[in-house]
């Protein structure tokens, strides 16, 4: 039987977690790509060099050029200082950024805070608002115009060339091509992730890296085993058996807590990778496939079969979490960068075994995997009235995107040994003043690429490798990176949202599954082939 975990425990540890995809609208969930695609309409630019930056060999290789992840599984005896000296000299910086997790203790209460200012030279001064309100504090800001000297800058936004042009700096001078080399940290940052900051012919900013892998159906192994399912299901009709050997009502138990959410890995099963796919050179919603309208039969059907939990239409993050760790469901979609959180609140529960679990092809052979945006944001400098000052607050972005196995690494994520973390033979371990401390959001701000390591858990850090190796090849490429809409960013969302609307009808069986035709139909007259035309353009300019 599960350990009982205590409420308040997990729900300030899920809160940090910021294991937010689960909770996505049905459309939305086929792909983390947001309708509106990033990128430049004409990236032809150079995109910055790229260098390998590792200062340790991965014990696990990626192909970390190209946006894979590397592991590692323990954290080197002796971290190389890149920079054993600040890279300025007193500099007060502003940032602007946002987060997921609570609220960091304020700079004089936060030793890892002054401990990075000290190292970089620096009075890093962040401010940054929960992610839900950041597009309104975004918006505020920019419109006040005082803006910090660095912000964090999310796609899409309304005219975001003309932004971009009106209130930062152009960087493509100083980071296209091998001029990059300059600031190394940013060489060793992934190809992939530098296009998204590409518009209309330039580079506007920083990537924050991340997984091409999207959201990760996670799943109970060893209550499935206890069950007699499986959690390598060979096509739709072996995964149903399995959910509904899950399922029982009289236990208070289901096979999943999540419906909306769930609909990204049905879609994986029908081979729907995202919204848009590439048919003949032409730019086509996934919207208008017939396999998009197989899935919504096939969610709908789920429904019916009672494998959700009653309450799962109402709930939210946290209240899946706690379902999938007490055993009251055994599956939950939620981020694969969430992967080590679940295995850290897995530990208190007796017997757990977490696995994720691939979707098949419907009928059998090989499904899609939901992709996400090699970018989670990217960091943008203001327009400065010292151009030389650019580079200085550039020198602030390559310190925080320190690689793996570097002191600056270990103490931006870390801290200060003895302080806020103790070693575990080599493996740093956060204290609970470390954990509350090391909040301050700086990894939204700007960051390596990201490392797939858990302290002391060598064996969860081969499950996520492994996971990826199999995820990546059922992924393919988002044929609107790099490209951008301005129609899309204006308005994709609103008229995509009565598509989300009726998917939701049609799982719960108050609309037919014939009523999407119509709406789709709606959709494309009012825009949707308008924004596919605007895709078609931009591909052509590259």
């Amino acid at each position: 039987m599960a350990t009982t975990i205590d409420r308040r425990r997990f729900l300030q540890l899920a809160g940090a977690a910021g294991l937010a995809g689960a909770g996505a609208t049905a459309l939305s969930s086929c792909s983390s790509t947001p309708a509106a695609s990033t990128g430049g309409s004409a990236p032809s630019v150079e995109l910055p060099a790229y260098v390998d930056n590792g200062v340790v060999t991965p014990n696990l290789v990626g192909d970390t050029r190209h946006g894979a992840l590397s592991g590692y599984l323990q954290y080197p005896a002796s971290p190389k200082a890149l920079y054993p000296e600040p890279v300025l000299q007193g500099e007060k910086v502003s940032v602007l950024t946002y987060s997921f997790d609570p609220v960091a203790p304020k700079l004089g209460d936060n030793a890892i805070w002054q401990q990075i200012n000290q190292r970089i030279g620096a009075q890093i001064d962040i401010a940054y608002t929960p992610f839900a309100d950041y597009p309104n504090r975004f918006a505020t800001t920019i419109a006040g115009g005082s803006i910090p000297d660095i912000v964090t800058v999310r796609s899409p936004q309304q005219q975001m060339p003309a932004l971009l042009r009106a209130t930062f700096s152009d960087l493509t001078g100083r980071l296209s091509g091998d001029a990059v080399k300059k600031y190394p940290n940013l060489a060793g940052l992934p190809t992939p992730s530098w296009q998204e900051t590409v518009f209309e012919n330039a580079i506007w900013g920083v990537p924050v890296p991340r997984s091409l892998v999207g959201n990760v159906l996670y799943v109970r192994g060893d209550l499935i085993k206890k069950a007699g399912g499986t959690t390598t299901p060979a096509n739709y009709a072996e995964f149903v058996e399995t959910a509904e050997l899950l399922t029982d009502e009289r236990k208070a138990r289901w096979a999943s807590g999540d419906v909306i959410g769930f609909f990204a890995f049905v879609l994986g099963m029908n081979r729907i990778p995202g919204t848009w796919v590439v048919d003949g050179g032409t730019f086509k919603s996934a919207y208008e496939l017939p396999e998009y309208e197989q899935a919504l039969t096939d969610m709908r059907d789920l429904v019916k079969r009672g494998i959700f939990h009653p309450d799962a239409a109402a709930s939210v993050n946290t209240q899946r979490n706690e379902w999938f760790l007490n055993g009251t469901s055994s599956m939950v979609l939620a981020s694969y960068g969430g992967w080590s959180k679940f295995a850290t609140w897995g530990a208190a529960v007796d017997g757990f075994e977490l696995a994720g679990m691939i979707p098949p092809g419907r009928n059998g052979g090989q499904g899609s995997h939901q992709r996400s945006k090699p970018v989670d944001a990217f960091a943008a400098i203001a327009k400065q009235k010292d151009d030389s000052r650019v580079d200085r607050l550039l020198q602030v972005l390559n310190w925080l995107c320190a690689p793996f196995g570097s002191r600056e690494y270990l103490e931006r994520t870390y801290g200060i040994a003895g302080q806020t973390y103790t070693l575990k033979g080599t493996d740093p371990i956060l204290n609970s003043k470390g954990t509350n401390q090391a909040l301050v959001p700086f990894e939204y701000l700007a960051g390596s690429p990201v490392a797939l390591y858990q302290p002391g858990e060598p064996a969860s850090v081969r499950a996520r490798f492994d996971y990826q190796t199999a995820a990546l090849k059922l992924i393919t490429p988002d044929p609107t990176s790099g490209l951008y809409s301005p129609l899309d960013s204006s308005k994709g969302a609103a008229l995509a949202k009565p598509l989300a609307d009726l998917s939701t009808e049609i799982f719960f069986g108050r609309q037919p599954v014939s009523a999407w035709k119509n709406a789709v139909r709606t959709w494309k007259n009012g825009g949707g082939d308008a924004i596919a035309a605007e895709y078609g353009t931009a591909n052509g300019q590259r």
